[in-house]
């Protein structure tokens, strides 16, 4: 299993990213973790299958995302390879499990572990990731 990382600079950059984990970083240290299976920001809109779908970060989040960008925070999206697209949300569980942050409190254990811990990270790599 690898995922490969990008550090995006602003929420425009990131918002057509989708099927993906995101970590938003603070201070060196995981802020929050998330991952979704729809598009990271922007308006809704169609998938290839013709449905609609909502973003993670609508456009009303756009201020936040863009006020802790310039405030310190940094933004990373990690998209798993294609065979652990199904995975995304036992990969963000294992991610909080961990490398615990101050916002997620809250974790349910992986419904599969198996091969969380082999992972592998390629590209920008977060910090917290490069252990």
């Amino acid at each position: 299993m690898t995922i490969t990382w990008k550090e995006y600079k602003t929420y425009a950059e990131a918002m057509d990213c989708q099927n993906c984990l995101y970590l938003h970083e603070w201070n060196g240290e995981p802020f929050y973790w998330g991952h979704t299976t729809t598009f990271f920001g922007g308006n809704a809109r169609l998938s290839p299958m013709g449905k609609r779908r909502a973003p993670r970060y609508a456009a009303s989040y756009r201020h936040w995302v863009e006020g802790a960008l310039r405030h310190g925070a940094r933004l990373f999206i990690g998209v798993p390879d294609e065979n652990s697209l199904s995975r995304l949300a036992d990969i963000e569980r294992y991610l909080i499990i961990r490398f615990r942050s101050s916002e997620n409190l809250k974790v349910r254990r992986p419904e599969d572990d198996s091969g969380l811990d082999s992972m592998t990270h390629v590209g920008c790599v977060p910090d917290v990731l490069r252990g």
